[in-house]
C-alpha cells in the first residue's frame, strides 16, 4: 500500500515505517504530526518514525541521509595479482555506476579476506575511477614474506565524486612476485567473500 503525503497531510499520533517514506519536496516541511514524529535537522525521522529512511522522491544525493548506501558489489574467487605497474593494475572488485552530483562527499569502503604468495612480494592496493581510467592513489602496500598471510584487508577512502556517472573499483599491482589476493562463498571451511560498498558521508 502506498501513502501520498503532502505538504498539507497532518498525521495524528504515530508512524511506524518498515520501508521508507518519500516526499515531494523537504521532509522536515512536508510531513508533521501531533503525536510522536518529529523531524529531524537533516530530514531524519527521529521518535516514532522507526526502522526506516526519509529519502527524496527523485532519489537526489544531496538529500539522502548519511550511512545511505548507495552502491555496493561483492567478488567470491581469487584475483591473481601479476601486473607490475599502477597504471596496469588488475581489477579485483568494481562498484556498480552511480549518478554523483559533484558536491556531496561519499566514502568507499572494501574488504578482502586475505593476500598471500609463494614468494616474498610487495602488493598495492589502487582505488582506480574507471569512468576516467586513472588511478586516484594508492589505498595501501602489503610486503609479505613468502607463503605468508596479510591478514584481514580493509580499505577505506572519502572522496567528492566528479558530476555524473561514475564507476570505481579496488585494484592492485605487485612488485619483486606475483601473489593472490583472496575470497571465498563464505560456506564452511571456505574465505568470506570480499566486497566494495559506496555510502553517503
Amino acid at each position: 500500500m502506498t501513502v501520498n503525503i503532502t505538504q498539507d497531510t497532518l498525521i495524528q499520533g504515530n508512524l511506524h515505517v518498515t520501508g521508507k517514506v518519500v516526499s515531494d519536496g523537504n521532509p522536515k516541511d512536508d510531513i508533521s504530526g501531533s503525536g510522536g514524529i518529529n523531524i529531524g535537522q537533516f530530514g531524519i525521522g527521529v521518535g516514532s518514525i522507526t526502522d526506516g529512511q526519509l529519502v527524496s522522491s527523485g532519489g537526489v544525493l544531496a538529500d539522502m541521509p548519511p550511512g545511505r548506501l548507495l552502491v555496493s558489489d561483492k567478488v567470491t574467487s581469487n584475483t591473481n595479482i601479476t601486473a607490475t605497474t599502477e597504471a596496469t593494475s588488475q581489477a579485483i572488485i568494481t562498484a556498480p555506476s552511480f549518478n554523483y552530483d559533484g558536491a556531496t562527499a561519499v566514502r568507499i569502503e572494501s574488504r578482502f579476506p586475505d593476500a598471500n604468495g609463494i614468494g616474498a612480494w610487495t602488493l598495492n592496493l589502487v582505488l582506480w575511477d574507471d569512468t576516467a581510467g586513472i588511478s586516484l592513489g594508492i589505498l595501501s602496500t602489503y610486503t609479505l614474506a613468502a607463503s605468508s598471510s596479510s591478514g584481514s584487508i580493509f580499505l577505506t577512502h572519502e572522496l567528492v565524486p566528479v558530476n555524473g556517472a561514475r564507476v570505481f573499483s579496488i585494484r592492485g599491482y605487485r612488485v619483486t612476485a606475483n601473489g593472490t589476493v583472496n575470497a571465498g562463498s563464505g560456506a564452511a571451511g571456505n574465505k568470506m567473500p570480499g566486497y566494495i560498498k559506496i555510502t553517503k558521508v
